[in-house]
């Protein structure tokens, strides 16, 4: 059994220790947009970053 002291540390740090979930969850669930590309035949393709469970991340055309 922890301490009161104890438990009010590890309480009052809830937060900070959920933070890389949280960021990992805001990461999987959107989706960034940049600008658009142009291949050498001349399409023009827009650029989103994406999460893909695969590959973790990666910069595909969509």
């Amino acid at each position: 059994m922890l301490s009161p002291d104890t438990e009010e540390v590890l309480a009052a740090f809830g937060e900070v220790l959920e933070a890389p979930y949280m960021i990992y969850e805001r990461s999987r669930t959107s989706v960034m947009r940049f600008s658009s590309f142009t291949t050498e035949d001349g399409t023009e393709y827009p650029l989103t970053l994406k999460f893909d469970y695969v590959s973790i991340f990666r910069l595909v055309a969509v």
